[in-house]
């Protein structure tokens, strides 16, 4: 085991360092691109949020979750952009590398709504490959989902791998989770009739 673990490790700190081109520099292109297209919204305040430090034990979102804490956001909902420059686009149901917890339902029908409606290809899978940022907001209360682009072998494509670079991005795989997100945000603005007590929610 010891001799295992030692090969493991000198592997992982000999291989080169991944561009990160999909992981995650795909998602802050799209929540770059959500910044400039979101209309004002009646209901809804969005706040998009780059956390950084997701190798580091998903530092930046546990920053996030003290700074605010779940119980003084009422009404929030958390979409969590995972790599989703390449691949088959994809919602997670179930989250949690080895204690699982199932997703926001009214994110996924949200989602489901708008795929129909925009016959956008999405499919829904369980994404327990790692531990997310949605999985720490979902582990704290808040409800969350991850959208992540899928591989045929239902992998991330060039995870951590020297070939996650910008070439092997695909624009199309980007700009369908620009629409989705949006989508899904402009669906839940619409379907807050009468905010109570003058309050909304937060995406």
């Amino acid at each position: 085991l010891i001799f295992h673990l030692t090969v493991l490790v000198h592997s992982s700190l000999d291989m080169p360092a991944s561009p990160g081109a999909n992981d995650d520099a795909s998602g802050l292109a799209v929540l770059a691109e959500l910044a400039e297209q979101l209309p004002p919204l009646r209901h809804t305040e969005v706040w998009l949020v780059a956390t950084c430090g997701h190798e580091a034990n998903l530092a930046g979102m546990r920053a996030f979750l003290q700074a605010k804490r779940p119980a003084d956001l009422p009404n929030t909902l958390l979409i969590n952009l995972e790599s989703v420059g390449a691949g088959s686009l994809g919602l997670s149901l179930v989250e949690g590398y080895l204690r699982a917890s199932g997703v926001s339902r009214q994110l996924l029908q949200a989602a489901a709504i708008v795929a129909r409606d925009e016959k956008l290809q999405v499919q829904g899978r369980p994404y327990q490959n790692e531990n997310t940022e949605a999985y720490l907001a979902l582990r704290s209360g808040l409800p969350a989902v991850s959208m992540v682009g899928f591989d045929r072998r239902g992998a991330v494509p060039n995870w951590h791998w020297r070939t996650d670079s910008v070439e092997n991005l695909e624009p199309a795989t980007m700009d369908l989770a620009t629409r989705l997100t949006e989508g899904i945000i402009l669906r839940l603005d619409t379907a807050v009739a009468v905010p109570a007590a003058g309050q909304g929610q937060q995406i």
